[in-house]
């Protein structure tokens, strides 16, 4: 599935169920929507990042709007490659993109020979993101990751990301951080996993 520049797809209460990953160029925006994806991990010589598949990409100049959505992948390769690029996530965001995710749930579920997906969200460049909970009345609900190698890959550029307080379960590193920080940064999460000088 692609989704072109100036094309936008709305989805409201709807199943999701991709072999395959989805391009976002123009706008995706999903609410309370079940997505299943598949996610392939490049395992056959390294170092290979086009070879990889994730469950959706929000490239350059795309929005991704996703609102209360319940994640859930299955990933299809070893993910025991060491080479960083090539590792697959459900999201992956890349350059000078649009991102909200609020009060999301994220799961591998690891159904082919225990394999992991390695990140539910995966940041790289100059991603706007507001990483936040969901309110509904009274009720807050925050983005939850469970069963991943890291649940959030942070790859800093110069936007602005704001990634509130997330809930992890059985991740290896809660969140994998890699780059530059240009402004301040507080940590609560425990198990963080520095990449590259900080």
């Amino acid at each position: 599935l692609t989704i072109e520049a100036g094309g936008v797809l709305e989805a409201t209460q709807t199943t999701f169920t991709m072999a395959h990953q989805t391009d976002v160029y123009g706008r995706f925006q999903a609410t309370k929507c079940d997505m299943n994806h598949d996610t392939w991990t490049d395992i056959f010589d390294g170092d290979h990042p086009e070879q990889r598949v994730n469950g959706i990409n929000v490239w350059g100049g795309a929005q991704g709007v996703f609102i209360n959505n319940s994640f859930k992948s299955v990933e299809k390769r070893d993910h025991s490659v060491q080479y960083y690029d090539d590792w697959s996530a459900i999201i992956n965001a890349e350059g000078s993109c649009f991102l909200v995710i609020e009060g999301c749930s994220f799961e591998s579920l690891n159904l082919v020979n225990g394999w992991v997906t390695p990140f539910g969200l995966r940041m790289t460049g100059d991603v706007d993101a507001w990483i936040r909970d969901y309110t509904e009345g009274e009720t807050r609900t925050r983005n939850s990751f469970k069963a991943f190698r890291s649940g959030v890959g942070w790859e800093f550029g110069s936007a602005i990301q704001r990634l509130t307080l997330c809930d992890f379960t059985n991740c290896q590193y809660n969140v994998r951080m890699i780059g530059n920080v240009q402004r301040n940064i507080l940590l609560y999460n425990q198990k963080q996993y520095m990449d590259s000088a900080i």
